[in-house]
């Protein structure tokens, strides 16, 4: 599956809202509370976005796709190629050709042959 930027928008609302509920409410006074801002979230995950894990490991399974021995299926079946065209219309985003690209953003060629 590619993700889409709204996909990634949904996955980091998903997580947010997931550390929130984790998090609980924050007190302010005596009996005040309040929900965690989406800055506040940000400090408690640190950095490590669900959306950057998805790329990382998409990533890490084509490497292993790549180095694997050419008769096994998983990877007969991930350069497969079928004679059957492609519906008509914007075609979809492949997961090899988002791979490709999540790769080249980050300036990485040598893997792509």
């Amino acid at each position: 599956m590619s993700l889409t930027s709204e996909a990634e928008e949904k996955i980091r609302r998903f997580e947010r809202k997931i550390v929130r509920r984790i998090m609980g409410m924050k007190k302010i006074q005596d009996q005040e509370y309040r929900t965690l801002m989406n800055h506040e979230i940000e400090d408690i995950i640190k950095g490590e976005d669900m959306v950057r894990v998805i790329k990382a490991r998409r990533i890490r399974c084509y490497g292993h796709l790549k180095r694997m021995e050419k008769n096994k299926h998983a990877r007969k079946i991930t350069e497969c190629k079928p004679d059957n065209n492609r519906p008509r219309g914007r075609p979809r985003i492949r997961w090899e050709d988002q791979v490709r690209k999540d790769l080249s953003k980050l300036d990485i060629q040598d893997i792509l042959r």
